[in-house]
């Protein structure tokens, strides 16, 4: 791993400077660009369901980042009757007895719909290192486990997009400041808001163990900058709408558009299966 040294001299890792450059979008840009955006979001999920692609949105980051507000805002700019959202956050007493991944295999999204996952099964294992639970074997069993999970779910056609929201700690601590001195938002912070404060460092490091070990070709992380609002909903939105597109297009075998607009609008053709000997049999 490579770190830099903030001012106290402790290591911060690399993988978040590209996310912590202050990247702002101002209101009259935003404005101007989610019409076409969320058009063109409920069209690309029309065509996963002709597909019959499968779509699981993983929000993580650190605490305070906003990803309620981020799973809220794709609520309101997708089609709901295609949308499944589901959080998760503490293990149930009864679920103890099953498998590790038995309440995400029923969570899991059938083909052409597209489910959130707000907290997945990063959180327990990142969690659990952080407080010391976990020791770094059972950590990189666990990391493991989730490569071998997510590898499954891809090579059964599985699209995963995985966005990892963050924020700086001095981003942080203003954001909590600003919600408790807010007559309207101050129920937002809890104890337990300032208590993980006090471990962001350790929190960020492990993240950014976990995001290495699971970060690959077919199910890479994006990292997003949480700071602005408007910038973190825009470019969680884009970022799963270019997702889309990009695998929309691999079963068209058609390029991608440059990356500084907005993908051009496809048409897929619905899959379909061989016959068989039952589609013969006269049912009438």
């Amino acid at each position: 791993m490579f770190y830099r040294h903030d001012r106290t001299g402790r290591g911060v890792p690399f993988m978040f400077d590209a996310a912590e450059l202050g990247r702002t979008l101002s209101k009259r840009e935003f404005e101007r660009r989610l019409p076409e955006l969320r058009a063109r979001l409920v069209e690309a999920q029309f065509a996963l369901k002709t597909a019959g692609v499968p779509v699981v949105v993983i929000i993580s980051g650190v605490d305070g980042a906003g990803k309620g507000d981020v799973v809220h805002r794709l609520n309101e700019w997708l089609d709901p009757r295609g949308l499944d959202t589901h959080a998760f956050e503490h293990e149930m007493e009864g679920e103890k007895s099953h498998p590790p991944f038995w309440h995400f295999w029923q969570a899991l999204p059938t083909r052409g719909r597209i489910g959130l996952m707000f907290g997945s099964w990063y959180t327990q294992p990142v969690i659990g290192r952080v407080h010391g639970d976990l020791k770094n074997p059972e950590f990189d069993a666990a990391l493991k486990q989730i490569a071998f999970f997510e590898d499954m779910l891809i090579r059964d056609g599985t699209l995963i997009v995985k966005l990892w929201f963050h924020l700086s700690k001095k981003a942080l601590h203003e954001r909590l400041k600003s919600l408790r001195n807010d007559p309207e938002n101050h129920w937002r912070v809890l104890p337990s808001d300032w208590a993980h404060r006090e471990l962001y460092d350790k929190f960020t490091k492990t993240s950014e163990r976990a995001i290495r070990e699971t970060d690959t070709d077919s199910s890479p992380w994006h990292i997003i900058e949480a700071t602005d609002d408007r910038h973190r909903d825009y470019t969680a939105a884009r970022t799963l709408l270019d997702s889309i597109l990009s695998r929309l297009r691999r079963l068209q075998r058609r390029l991608p558009p440059p990356s500084d607009t907005l993908p051009q609008r496809i048409r897929v053709t619905p899959v379909t299966s061989e016959k068989t000997i039952l589609d013969r049999v006269d049912l009438t």
